[in-house]
């Protein structure tokens, strides 16, 4: 769960915990649904964007912690989506910087972050199956 398996490689407890902090912020920032965000119960720096990743199982919560927070915000963001108002979709991209330059509106930022960022990190951990011998999910 915490092993990188290989130097530099980023483990399940790192990706899983840094894709389940991200609902919360979609649903304050993004969607304006501050009413449906929860305390996450594990330390988010140490999974938060340019953390670094490291093979010491203690920086990390467990995984029946974190996939159950994971797999429930995930949930409640995407069902919150259609109660979002159409005009929302094409407001700025409140993060700045080149988050948002790259994404401008908050519909480019959620479409990103509900699809391509969780598809990235999940073939990631895929890699990290194979890497550490476990072979593809069945």
């Amino acid at each position: 769960w915490a092993d990188c398996a290989v130097e530099g490689m980023n483990h399940p407890a790192f990706l899983f915990g840094h894709l389940a902090i991200y609902p919360n912020r979609m649903l304050a920032k993004f969607m304006d649904r501050p009413d449906l965000v929860v305390p996450c119960s594990f330390d988010e720096a140490a999974v938060e964007g340019g953390a670094e990743c490291l093979s010491d199982a203690s920086l990390y919560a467990s995984m029946e912690e974190v996939v159950p927070f994971l797999q429930e915000r995930y949930e409640t963001t995407i069902a919150a989506v259609p109660e979002v108002p159409v005009e929302r979709w094409a407001a700025e991209n409140p993060v700045g910087g080149r988050f948002t330059e790259m994404l401008p509106t908050v519909g480019a930022a959620i479409n990103f972050m509900l699809g391509h960022h969780v598809m990235m990190h999940s073939g990631q951990i895929s890699h990290w199956r194979r890497a550490i011998g476990l072979g593809p999910a069945s």
